[in-house]
């Protein structure tokens, strides 16, 4: 072998081992890549078999969660609290108080039935009366902190699948009966306003329209309280709170920093998943999924705070009733 011809071929396997480096390090650089796509596509794209919600829109903390022996096999999810006893809307049939006898007929479908507690005891529900009770569907209430201006949710007869707004008042907290009740026009009548909340300052009042303008089906608004009851222009949330999906079922927690909500948007674990947001000087945080402790494939809704810790929600994960029943949650950090 001359020397000439070993220079060649030294120079031939040199170039093919450069050439081999760079292939390489090319499909390190790509498999990178695709990686790091797939990472980015995981907040949009979803495996139906293994439905996740994205890492981060998940809450950093569990829950424990316990049925309520109250419930039924109908249809039911807590509104609200309301003189230490738990508003719940209801599918079910029961006997008025002041009408024990006339259990079945005068009732609508969905009506207010109201649960006290006693240690771990619950009483028997009764109707929610005075001017919660009629033909109508009876849906969402919430109620001042000083206990003397209500706003709550109906239908009418000739619409039943829509809710309309209503405010009553009494005197004092210890009156019998509220009075003065009058519709809340925000709307045309065609479109529904649902689940209402009081804000813990009283100025401000949450509720869930598929009013038009919002961002998707069902939105989350705000309205200013008058003094009158009355109430300012709605205003949307924005979109760290609304998606292109359906969000309902607006409350606040006992300081009034965080808003609870339930929406079915595709990210979540199921049909409903309930979310929170953080609210400061009127603006609100990138809303995060609760999580699977409490979140699961079928429907949660209606979160309500009794603490920092506690309180209820409703979900259809009871595969019996097949219907929302009502939970309570402890959480645990």
């Amino acid at each position: 072998m001359t020397l000439t011809n070993h220079n060649s071929k030294h120079a031939y396997y040199k170039k093919l081992a450069a050439l081999t480096l760079a292939v390489t390090l090319h499909s390190l650089l790509l498999l990178g890549q695709s990686k790091s796509k797939k990472r980015d596509l995981a907040f949009t794209v979803i495996d139906e078999t293994n439905l996740k919600a994205p890492s981060s829109t998940k809450a950093n903390f569990t829950y424990l969660t316990q049925e309520l022996p109250i419930n039924t096999s109908a249809f039911e999810y807590a509104s609200c609290i309301y003189q230490n006893e738990l508003i719940v809307v209801s599918k079910r049939k029961v006997g008025s108080i002041a009408k024990p006898k006339s259990t079945i007929v005068d009732q609508s479908d969905y009506k207010l039935i109201a649960f006290a507690q006693d240690q771990n005891n619950w009483s028997q529900g009764h109707l929610f009366e005075d001017a919660f009770m009629g033909k109508e569907n009876h849906g969402g209430i919430t109620f001042s902190k000083d206990e003397t201006r209500v706003y709550f949710t109906k239908t009418s007869l000739e619409n039943p699948q829509v809710y309309q707004l209503y405010t009553a008042d009494k005197k004092n907290k210890f009156a019998n009966h509220w009075q003065n009740e009058k519709a809340l026009i925000l709307v045309n009548k065609k479109y529904s306003i649902e689940h209402p909340w009081i804000s813990q300052s009283g100025k401000f009042l949450y509720f869930s329209s598929n009013m038009p303008g919002g961002y998707g089906g069902y939105d989350i608004y705000v309205s200013e309280i008058y003094k009158n009851g009355n109430l300012g222009k709605p205003i949307n949330l924005g979109d760290n709170v609304n998606s292109i999906y359906d969000e309902n079922y607006p409350t606040l927690n006992n300081s009034g920093t965080q808003i609870y909500f339930a929406s079915n948007r595709t990210t979540g674990f199921g049909g409903f998943d309930l979310y929170s947001s953080y609210i400061s000087s009127g603006d609100y945080s990138k809303s995060v999924n609760l999580g699977p402790s409490i979140n699961t494939k079928y429907d949660e809704v209606g979160y309500i705070t009794t603490s920092d810790t506690t309180g209820y929600f409703s979900s259809n994960k009871n595969a019996l009733s097949k219907n929302q029943n009502i939970y309570s949650f402890t959480q645990q950090h």
